[in-house]
């Protein structure tokens, strides 16, 4: 072999072209796409590999081991703060560990979280001028919002059709709503045994809910005397002396007090003449008025 063809190793001898000879094996080929899919099968020490530590797969690419301990990983973990199965000890470490994760803080207030989006979602929405943000306008009515999920909710709470294929329904009653987790929630609430379902509970009292956000609500305002403005914050009317903690609590009141009668979105009873302000207003004529006995969940004083 000549000097020539230790410097290219693609070199015409004689008219034969010399073969691809791999440098860590005895591999040789005349294509070139083979010799380069058999490289890849060696590992490289200059590339970060992948490893499952639960069955050790192993691969160069990041996307195809997410999808791995995603979908193929047989192994699960069982988050013990959660209440929920997490696959591989990368995921684990990842759900387990908030303290290794990144977080971003708002320079303003002490919000703070994961995602960078959010920050900027929460600047518009809570420190930004109204002439500061660009607004969205829905298309039916003069809803206005600075963040296009918010407009996505409000055109699917208030402009949703029940022709819309978009509803989520449930299989055992005529329940339907336009949001996923709404529809698990309902599932937890109304057709699963009480033994059955997955509580989140107090470690320091008897206090049980379904709900994640309600249980870290309960233990701050019941177990800690720390202040913290996303479960402290109080709600204050702008035409009256009204406080509430809930920003729910202060819709209904601004509705039931201090909307005019004309401007008000009545919900009508289709069995007789009766509308309320609110829908909870009519579902309560209803179950006293219209429902039947066997119908009516009853509570026994014991």
């Amino acid at each position: 072999m000549t000097e020539t063809t230790l410097r290219d190793p693609f070199v015409c001898i004689k008219h034969v072209p010399e073969k691809y000879h791999c440098e860590k094996c005895k591999f040789q080929t005349h294509s070139l796409t083979k010799f380069r899919n058999h490289s890849d099968l060696h590992p490289k020490q200059d590339v970060i590999s992948y490893t499952c530590q639960s069955c050790k797969f192993a691969s160069f690419s990041r996307l195809v081991f997410m999808k791995h301990f995603y979908t193929s990983c047989t192994v699960k973990f069982k988050c013990p703060g959660y209440l929920c199965n997490r696959k591989c000890d990368i995921c684990l470490k990842r759900h387990t560990g908030p303290k290794t994760v990144r977080r971003f803080h708002c320079e303003l207030c002490p919000f703070q979280t994961q995602w960078r989006a959010a920050i900027n979602v929460h600047l518009m929405a809570k420190h930004a001028t109204p002439k500061e943000c660009s607004w969205l306008r829905c298309d039916k009515c003069q809803y206005e919002a600075s963040c296009p999920r918010a407009l996505k909710v409000h055109a699917a709470t208030k402009h949703a059709t029940p022709e819309d294929p978009d509803w989520f329904k449930c299989e055992k009653c005529a329940f339907k709503t336009k949001w996923k987790g709404n529809l698990q929630g309902h599932l937890q609430a109304k057709h699963v045994a009480s033994e059955e379902r997955l509580w989140f509970k107090c470690d320091k009292c008897p206090y049980r809910t379904l709900q994640k956000f309600k249980l870290k609500v309960h233990v701050h305002r019941k177990h800690s005397n720390s202040f913290n403005e996303k479960y402290d914050r109080v709600f204050e009317c702008k035409q009256c002396s009204y406080q509430t903690r809930f920003k729910s609590c202060l819709v209904k009141h601004t509705v039931v007090k201090h909307t005019a009668v004309e401007e008000l979105k009545w919900f009508g009873c289709d069995k007789c003449e009766y509308k309320g302000k609110l829908k909870k207003s009519l579902d309560k004529h209803v179950k006293m008025r219209h429902a039947a006995s066997e119908d009516i969940k009853w509570y026994e004083c014991d």
